[in-house]
């Protein structure tokens, strides 16, 4: 105290006269000057940003200033106070120590009943929760304390450096000229800053004098507590001990009491003797539950010990871990530590026979809860036995029947009470038991992660040639006849005991080798139905896949059975639960490799269906034999000796089988894909094209580098490191092979498929690419093969990529720390609500790769998924143009849309920040861009609705003509004159519109037809009739029709009425039919009549004008009489 005193004096001494008014500074001057600086007329927008920013954070500062006072008040109290507390602490303590062992309370051990030591027992186990939590927390704070007084000197350091420089710049800036608007700002701002910064100076002196006091405060705390909890433990164990000898004892008293009162009853009452006996049992039942409540309680005790314990290790290593370098010592602890955590294995067998008990006591709990039912009227229970009784009992003896009668129901019915009491015990401890196992082995595997992070670089004894002596002794070990006899009875013990699952699985595998003949048969079938059909839907290459996938499935199904057995035994030996965790992954290892080797024989898949060169199949066939019969047994002997609990075996024996299993995977590797060879002659091989040929050998080297460096690895110490780095290689290798197997069939699908669509159009089958607009003939807009058909491949050349990518990511993320901390790293963080809880999230570097792996997924599917769609649906399908475009359409709006919200979820974006601005800007983009937006929404609904489609012959307004394309914004309509007419989508929508062809193709052609008259009508009909009947292109169904209709100005009017099979052939059927009517109208006589007009003169001039008015023609008569009609 005296020095920080000192310093404080000091310090205030050798400020120079410039800050002393920091104490004039307040918070009401700044709101002042930021206030006044926003009303002035003469102050630019960016000064008075400026201004405000300073002001802002001004305050701040100010605000901060009182909260890091009073922390400094807070230590100098405590250090105040602090002596005296101490004083009392220890004197407690002493206490504590110097009291015996009190024991439990007279009324809670002699008098007292088993509920109220069961509710003493509840309020005991809540206050040790209670002061277990708070040791925990004290235990944290004294592990922190210890490491504080270095930081809060660097802390302080730091902060006298800050004060230093505030000073500096306040005593610059007072001995500036040049004044500015912003001056005064910044001047507050840097005395608000010094005073924060004094403030903190000061804190952290008052902070770092209290510390020894401070750590001795908690380090007293922590005894206390842990003192009074070891009493109050034993306190408590007295409890539950004394609780379970009272259940126990009671249930006794209870089953002695009910047998005595049975043997009164023998030979008086065979009813009441079946209700004693029914109580015996009861009792019985009672009495066997509160000694399984005792074991469970035992159990579970225990349990919660070794979890409490587990977790206290736990977090001591981790802080040791954090604090200090990971020495050669603190290594071989830790593995040593590694081995003897507990495994879920080891409670397996256990809980199945406790999950087994608590459905029998839950069956029991029923059936005791409907007694308790039946029981609830006494009086009808005692009325039904005395109606028994009467029949064959005196009157006499009834009234003495009838009290025991009555003892012996109300005994039922506190038996039944006590025994659900007990059942609900039971079943509760019983969940406490599972919470406790369940949290020692979640502790467990977090403390399992720890060492297996901080032990993956920890180098062990490099390779010597002790590993070559010691590897005789330890072949003896792995041939050793005493261990594999043990493995050979845990497999007839855990057959025996799960004899349905070894019935079912090695049933399953017999089945398939029954049935090998008729599978090796189909494949055959398959291999020829290849040849001669071409397998154009890649059926038979998958239906072949699967049945070799069959056919192989037996020995690794019996191998993963045999390691199933070992491992999920309880008593397996230690040589036997090795073999076991290394038969598990064997099993995978040969599934792959006999499947590998199947698939590379002679006349096989790879050949007949993958048109591999016979060569090619040799050599891959061959590496695939060394891989199952000479990398796989290596690896199976490797991992046998990596999972026992020895050095010398696994220095030895495991890290030389594993350095040979990689050295032998390398060269195998070398001369399977070597660029000489055959397998990737078209990559490497003269025909093959020059482009990222360096790409390709880099890549060869790589994959021979790789096995052999971590064989190197292993042999310079690094052994943990390169046995997971091996293992994730070769599961990396196989999900690379899996997925090269996907992108070769999908390849072939889509080759064929495009295939498919050019045989068809080379063939004139593909009516979808043109359509026929008034007799002629026009290609519609669509892309040719070659396009199409580049889209699809990038697209899955794309899609292969990113699936190797997050398979490579999911496979190595818990190896590389860099993948594993890509999502620790935060950039930005963001505020949510979740069940009405605002959470602050945060984006991390992970989540951005994430999202901008799926814009560039998105892109790449947008610009492609027009070609593979046009593929994967071909014109089989019975999809016409417009659907195609309509799918690709919709489609690239859902993937376009779907990776926008992706992409804006996962960078933090929240609707319900950004939704008015959205609605702002929808409605000023409605306003502007009305139309635009119309026709855009108007596209949409053509495309699903789908009103007209392309190829439809449409009139809109007066445009008719058929419809060539369907786009966002327009439609293309082609008239007959061959003209393309754009028409908005808006008029689509909104306007009438005739579709001739939208349902149905067949359309009414209606002519009119004039006949003189005196010509006889039904002739006349029967004649058109004929006419029209005659035509080739008018349809018989619906029937053609002629009706006589009016008379008119110059003829008898006729209808004929026919159909035709399109609007195409309206224009030809017309000419055809009126010809025909010409020609039978003229065979039958009928004329056809002309217009014509009669025109009477009258005049009113007297006879004799009108007679010399009337012109004559040379023979005399008059003009008018030869006026004809």
């Amino acid at each position: 105290m005296l020095v920080g005193a000192t310093m404080t004096a000091v310090l205030a001494q050798g400020e120079p006269p410039v800050v002393r008014s920091n104490a004039d500074l307040t918070i009401e001057q700044v709101r002042r000057t930021a206030r006044e600086a926003e009303v002035r007329k003469d102050i630019d927008p960016p000064t008075k940003a400026r201004i405000a920013e300073l002001s802002r954070a001004t305050l701040a500062d100010l605000e901060r200033v009182p909260e890091l006072r009073a922390q400094a008040q807070t230590y100098r109290q405590l250090m105040r106070d602090a002596p005296d507390q101490i004083r009392d602490l220890e004197r407690t303590l002493e206490q504590l120590r110097s009291e015996s062992d009190r024991a439990v309370s007279a009324p809670l051990s002699a008098g007292s009943t088993l509920n109220d030591l069961e509710q003493a027992r509840a309020q005991a186990e809540t206050r040790q929760a209670a002061a277990r939590a708070e040791l925990a927390m004290l235990d944290l704070e004294i592990e922190r304390v210890d490491t504080e007084p270095a930081e809060l000197r660097n802390a302080q350091r730091e902060a006298q450096a800050g004060l230093e420089r505030s000073r500096e710049e306040i005593q610059t800036a007072s001995g500036a000229s040049r004044q500015t608007l912003l001056t005064i700002p910044e001047t507050q701002a840097r005395r608000a800053a010094l005073l924060v910064r004094e403030a903190q100076a000061d804190a952290l002196r008052s902070r770092l004098d209290a510390q020894p006091l401070l750590a001795r405060l908690t380090q007293l705390r922590r005894d206390v507590i842990r003192t009074q909890l070891q009493r109050d433990d034993a306190d408590l164990k007295r409890l539950v001990a004394l609780a379970d000898q009272r259940r126990v004892d009671d249930a006794r008293r209870a089953e002695e009491e009910a047998s005595e009162r049975q043997r009164q009853l023998v030979d008086r009452s065979p009813t009441l003797n079946r209700l004693a006996a029914a109580n015996v049992q009861t009792s019985a039942q009672l009495a066997g539950t509160a000694k399984e409540i005792e074991s469970l309680r035992q159990a579970r005790d225990r349990r919660t010990a070794e979890a409490e314990q587990l977790a206290v290790d736990f977090q001591r290593a981790r802080l040791s871990l954090a604090r200090s370098k990971l020495t050669e010592s603190l290594a071989r602890v830790l593995a040593e530590r590694a081995a003897a955590l507990p495994e879920a294995e080891q409670f397996r067998r256990a809980r199945g026979e406790r999950a087994r008990a608590a459905e029998s006591i839950a069956a029991a709990a029923f059936q005791v809860e409907r007694e308790q039912r039946r029981l609830a009227n006494p009086d009808e229970e005692l009325d039904a036995v005395m109606r028994k009784e009467a029949a064959r009992t005196r009157p006499a003896e009834l009234a003495a029947l009838r009290g025991e009668a009555v003892v012996l129901i109300a005994d039922r019915r506190e038996l039944l009470d006590r025994l659900s009491t007990s059942q609900r015990t039971y079943l509760n401890t019983l969940d406490e038991l599972v919470a406790a196992e369940d949290q020692l082995l979640s502790t467990a595997q977090d403390y399992r992660s720890l060492i297996d992070k901080a032990l993956f670089w920890v180098p062990v004894a490099p390779l010597s040639e002790r590993s070559f002596s010691d590897l005789p002794q330890t072949l003896l070990w792995l041939a050793s006849p005493t261990g594999w006899r043990e493995v050979g009875e845990t497999i007839k013990d855990q057959a025996q005991q799960r004899s349905l699952q070894v019935l079912v699985l090695f049933g399953a595998a017999f089945a398939i080798v029954a049935a090998r003949k008729r599978l090796l048969a189909r494949l055959r079938r398959l291999s020829e139905r290849k040849g001669a059909e071409g397998d154009p839907d890649v059926t038979a290459t998958v239906q072949a896949l699967g049945t070799t996938l069959l056919v192989v499935a037996p020995i690794p199904l019996a191998i993963w059975t045999v390691g199933n057995l070992i491992v999920t035994s309880p008593t397996a030996s230690e040589f036997a639960n090795a073999v076991g965790e290394g038969l598990g992954p064997a099993a995978w290892g040969v599934l792959a490799g006999l499947f590998f080797s199947r698939l590379f024989r002679r006349d096989g898949i790879a050949q007949l269906h993958f048109g591999l060169d016979a060569q090619s199949v040799r050599a891959l066939r061959r590496a695939s034999r060394v891989f199952t019969f000479l990398v796989l047994p290596l690896g199976f002997v490797n991992q046998v000796a990596s999972q026992y609990d020895d050095l010398i075996v696994r220095a030895s024996l495991g890290r030389l089988t594993h350095m040979l299993a990689l050295i032998v995977f390398a060269g195998v590797i070398g001369m399977t894909f070597r660029p000489g060879g055959r397998v990737l002659s078209r990559y490497f091989g003269p025909a093959a094209e020059d482009r990222d040929v360096v790409m390709k050998y880099a890549a060869y080297i790589f994959a021979c580098l790789v096995p052999l460096s971590l064989t190197v690895l292993s042999a310079v110490g690094f052994y943990n490191a390169a046995q997971v780095f091996g293992r994730l290689t070769l599961i990396s290798c196989l999900a690379a092979a899996a997925i090269a197997l996907f992108h070769t069939l999908t390849a072939r699908w889509l080759r064929d498929r495009r295939d498919e669509l050019e045989r068809a159009r080379t063939q004139g089958m593909d009516r979808e690419s043109e359509v026929l607009i008034d007799g002629a003939r026009k290609n519609l807009d669509r892309p040719d093969l070659a396009s199409i058909g580049a889209q699809a491949t990038r697209l899955l050349r794309a899609l292969s990529a990113v699936l190797l990518v997050i398979a490579v990511l999911v496979v190595w993320h818990g190896a590389l720390p860099g993948l594993s901390r890509l999502n620790e790293i935060a950039l930005w963080s963001y505020t949510d609500v979740e069940e009405g809880q605002t959470v602050e999230r945060t984006v991390t570097l992970g989540g951005v790769m994430l999202a901008l792996t799926i814009g560039f997924i998105a892109v790449v599917a947008v610009k492609n998924i027009g070609g593979f769609l046009d593929i994967a649906f071909p014109d089989r399908a019975r999809l016409s143009g417009g659907s195609r475009y309509a799918i690709r359409t919709v489609a690239r709006y859902v993937i376009v849309g779907g990776a926008v919200m992706t992409v804006f979820s996962v960078l933090g974006g929240n609707w319900s920040r950004i939704q008015w601005l959205v609605a702002a800007m929808g409605v000023g983009l409605g306003f502007g861009l009305q139309e635009i937006f119309a026709n855009f929404v108007s596209g949409l609904i053509i495309l699903f609705e789908r009103p007209i489609r392309i190829g439809d012959t449409v009139t809109v307004a007066d445009v008719t003509g058929v419809v060539t394309r369907v786009q966002a914004r327009a439609t293309t309509v082609t008239d007959f004159d061959r003209k393309e007419v754009v028409i908005p989508n808006k008029t689509v929508i909104t306007e009438r519109v005739i579709n001739w062809t939208l349902s149905d193709h067949i359309t009414r052609v209606v002519l009119k037809v004039g006949v003189a008259y005196g010509s006889d009508t039904k002739a006349t009909c029967e004649s058109i009739l004929k006419a029209v009947r005659s035509a080739p292109k008018v349809l018989t169904n619906p029937a053609p029709s002629v009706f006589f209709l009016a008379f008119g100005d110059s003829s008898l009017d006729f209808e004929a009425r026919f159909f035709v099979e399109g609007v195409n052939q309206r224009i030809p059927a017309t000419h055809d039919v009126l010809t025909a009517i010409e020609r039978e109208l003229r065979q039958a006589g009928v004329e056809i009549p002309f217009p014509q007009h009669d025109v009477h003169l009258k005049s009113g001039l007297p006879a004799p004008l009108a007679h010399d008015a009337v012109p004559r023609t040379e023979d005399g008569t008059a003009a008018g009489a030869a006026a004809s009609r």
